[in-house]
């Protein structure tokens, strides 16, 4: 049985043997950061005290009951200062653990205790993960119900650092009902996989992590918008959206509708890959240090249940109808919008589909004349890979990388924030660094008149799997990257880009830059064309956008 050391070095400390073999017998430890186990001597003539066990496997989801296994003598262990070398299950790998009782009446004395964890294949950054149980056996008293509650006293600690709770030793051994996760799948999104990926591929994560949820299938466009305009948020403690990025962009807006979007903007929201080109998902996992190019749903499962928060920016748009929307992920104008919409012919084809569509409107080239107006950050005109890197000081504190921190710098950055405080719920999103659409922009702003092959504003790093548009963009850079391929590129130049952005944006050629700006207008005086917003199709004319930093919260793992 597992017994309480009060030591300063672990948490939980016990003997156990494992389950099908009466040798080794193992030392098990909880630390804050590592459930550690290692193989100890134990003499011959030990008496039976306890038939505690512990198995390893990869499929395991729970032990063999009714196993007979002698047991160490009840001798404390005496580890150093610091853990001894041997196997371990770190905290941050694991997602949950759970008490369960023996299936044979022969068991049924014992009570067994179920860590799940998802470890990396190998120690390297953004390697898959592979599922891993640990089980452990109580069976040292002698009724259920006393094995049960040390298996619960151990199942409270561990709970509690898994989201790292403060909790006493002398905890109790049961948590509070918690909120339920609202998840919206689109089963039409994409190639249609998205219900079936649900089902066989995120319910077992959150099941092992012990997650709550509601299942909100929507039946046709607009119905999550619907939905989550008119729900009654303090019955959720976040959405998850099991979908493409079409489904994302009605959620944010639905609850940008709301009179209460200043505190409904903030519930976590979640991103699981069902569609087409899942560009926050991927975002996200790259943000995360999770791989998106494999077992990109696991790992989007991984990150949703580990139940950490990050601030997101989001994108304040006005549109040539007046109409204000709210975007999370780019703004997209000429072929950028083109290879989206008329790609949607091949939907069948997933991901693949952008690649087919992009090949084609190479072969075109067909250029576009547009008036770019932009508020840059100052100092930054940089071109592809010549972009800084974010330091660690500026993600954490939200800073903009290579900004002088000027007055005027400061209030563009922070005025959005203050006078949301000022405004209240009640009033629409202030946007103090736009003006009406009918005027011209500031005279502070740049504005640039040419030819364009397109016009993209991006503010995630990815755009699709193997599409990393913004390399040095994260969740909450308060910036957005304009993206520029201005008439004069050739169409060698725009492939070959085209065929390295899996990689990230890289060039070093004039006719193709990234401005990261605050503050944006375009103006398409070709008479006919696409925009795009998030995907979507909106109506054609001048369009006009402004950060809005950290307004929304996202589901992501905090590596910085």
């Amino acid at each position: 049985m597992g017994a309480v050391a009060m030591d300063e070095n672990f948490l939980l400390d016990g003997r156990f043997a494992i389950n099908l073999k009466p040798k080794p017998i193992y030392a098990v430890s909880v630390t804050h950061s590592a459930v550690v186990y290692r193989a100890i001597v134990v003499p011959s003539s030990s008496s039976r005290s306890s038939t505690s066990g512990l198995a390893v496997g990869d499929d395991a989801s729970h032990p063999s009951a009714g196993q007979s296994t002698p047991s160490p003598s009840p001798t404390t262990s005496s580890w150093s200062s610091s853990p001894p070398l041997g196997s371990s299950i770190s905290i941050s790998d694991t997602v949950g653990c759970d008490c369960m009782r023996g299936k044979k009446e022969s068991d049924s004395v014992a009570a067994y205790f179920v860590i799940y964890s998802y470890t990396r294949s190998k120690k390297s950054t953004k390697s898959c993960r592979k599922r891993e149980t640990l089980t452990l056996r109580f069976d040292n008293c002698s009724t259920y119900d006393e094995n049960q509650e040390e298996a619960q006293r151990w199942k409270a600690v561990i709970t509690s650092l898994i989201y790292r709770r403060q909790m006493p030793l002398a905890a109790v051994t049961f948590f509070p009902p918690q909120k339920k996760l609202l998840v919206f799948v689109n089963p039409f999104s994409g190639p249609g996989k998205a219900l079936l990926i649900f089902q066989q591929e995120v319910i077992p994560v959150f099941a092992e992590a012990g997650l709550l949820y509601h299942l909100f299938v929507t039946e046709y466009a607009g119905h999550a918008r619907e939905m989550v305009r008119d729900m009654k948020v303090d019955d959720w403690h976040g959405i998850v959206i099991v979908s493409g990025d079409g489904l994302i962009f009605e959620v944010v807006n639905g609850l940008m509708e709301r009179c209460d979007w200043a505190k409904v903007i903030k519930m976590p929201l979640g991103t699981i890959p069902g569609g087409s080109g899942n560009a926050l998902a991927c975002a996200v996992c790259h943000h995360s240090g999770e791989s998106y190019l494999k077992k990109h749903v696991l790992h989007s499962a991984f990150i949703v249940a580990k139940g950490e928060v990050i601030p997101m920016d989001l994108v304040a748009i006005d549109t040539c109808t007046g109409k204000r929307l709210y975007s999370f992920l780019s703004i997209g104008w000429g072929m950028m919008a083109d290879v989206d919409i008329e790609s949607e012919k091949y939907r069948h084809m997933g991901n693949a589909r952008f690649a087919v569509m992009a090949v084609i409107k190479l072969a075109s080239m067909k250029k576009y004349r547009g008036r770019l107006s932009y508020l840059p950050c100052e100092g930054e005109r940089c071109r592809g890979s010549s972009l800084p890197r974010y330091t660690k000081k500026e993600r954490e504190v939200g800073d903009q990388p290579g900004v002088e921190k000027t007055p005027e710098n400061n209030f563009a950055c922070h005025l959005v924030s203050d006078a949301i405080g000022a405004a209240g719920d009640d009033v629409g999103v202030p946007t103090p660094l736009l003006v009406p659409l009918s005027e011209p922009v500031p005279s502070s702003w740049v504005t640039v008149e040419d030819d364009f092959i397109m016009v993209g504003a991006v503010y995630q790093s990815h755009l699709a799997k193997d599409n990393m548009m913004a390399p040095n963009a994260t969740l909450n850079d308060g910036i957005i990257h304009l993206v520029v391929a201005r008439g004069t590129i050739t169409r060698m130049q725009l492939a070959h880009i085209f065929a390295t952005l899996e990689h990230g944006f890289q060039t070093s050629d004039e006719n193709m830059e990234i401005i990261r700006v605050q503050a944006f207008r375009l103006e398409p005086l070709t008479p006919k064309g696409l925009m795009t917003v998030d995907g979507e199709v909106v109506d054609y004319g001048p369009i006009q956008a402004q950060v809005l930093p950290s307004m929304a919260r996202i589901m992501a793992l905090n590596n910085n």
